[in-house]
């Protein structure tokens, strides 16, 4: 059987058919981490294909709706969320769900990469972005499925929303900066043939305006491959 498929496919069609998100937020999704799935489990000569929206496993919208002097406390809130929500931990809930159904190709939405700062300079025009990896939401997500034997590539990826703001550091107290990164991603099984790997942003996207500094853009966009099963 062969199937040329598509990640509006994977992204649009199967949330509309499974569980959409409903929340209006840019990131949050309406139940974090829902599993949607859809066709057999692999083997039975379907398509099978599963998406997930990994959440950043911090509230956002709190940070959106911050006054602009209480931006790094809300932000600083929200960073040490993601130790608390730990992807460590909610990657190896997402590989259980992977490993039982084994699907054919898996779409990811609002994978994180996090970035810090210390100290922050965003305070003086934030001339320099942050590089230092705190979270690796792929990689974390990709050693997991190799730790069981998985086999899984990356397909294509997307860059979303790149977005640094200030923090009061929760740990040390310091004023530092973090960065949002945010990708949407279809990972291909390792026995699955796929080409023509496409990554778009949208034209329409939501800008929020930052006191003293440029609107902050959040591009929304999606990943696609063509892929033949069987």
């Amino acid at each position: 059987m062969i199937a040329r498929l598509f990640v509006t496919l994977l992204i649009v069609a199967m949330l509309g058919l499974f569980s959409s998100c409903e929340e209006e937020s840019p990131f949050s999704p309406n139940q974090p981490g829902a599993l949607e799935k859809g066709g057999q489990n692999a083997g039975t000569g379907n398509i099978t294909a599963m998406t997930w929206n990994v959440y950043v496993g911090a509230d956002v919208d709190a940070i959106l709706a911050a006054p602009p002097d209480q931006i790094p406390f809300v932000v600083g809130g929200a960073f040490a969320d993601l130790y608390d929500t730990d992807f460590h931990l909610r990657a190896v809930a997402i590989v259980d769900q992977i490993a039982e159904h084994n699907p054919h190709l898996i779409a990811l939405q609002e994978i994180s990469l996090i970035r810090i700062q210390i100290p922050g300079d965003f305070m003086i025009g934030n001339p320099v972005a942050a590089e230092q990896i705190e979270f690796d939401y792929l990689d974390i997500l990709i050693a997991e499925l190799a730790s069981r034997g998985l086999d899984y590539e990356v397909g294509a990826k997307v860059q979303n929303a790149d977005v640094e703001l200030p923090m009061l550091n929760p740990f040390t107290y310091s004023l530092d900066d973090v960065r949002l990164t945010d990708y949407d991603v279809v990972l291909v099984r390792g026995d699955v043939a796929f080409d023509n790997p496409t990554a778009v942003n949208y034209g329409t996207f939501l800008s929020v305006p930052v006191p003293f500094m440029p609107p902050m853009d959040i591009l929304r966009g999606y990943a696609a491959v063509d892929a033949t099963v069987g």
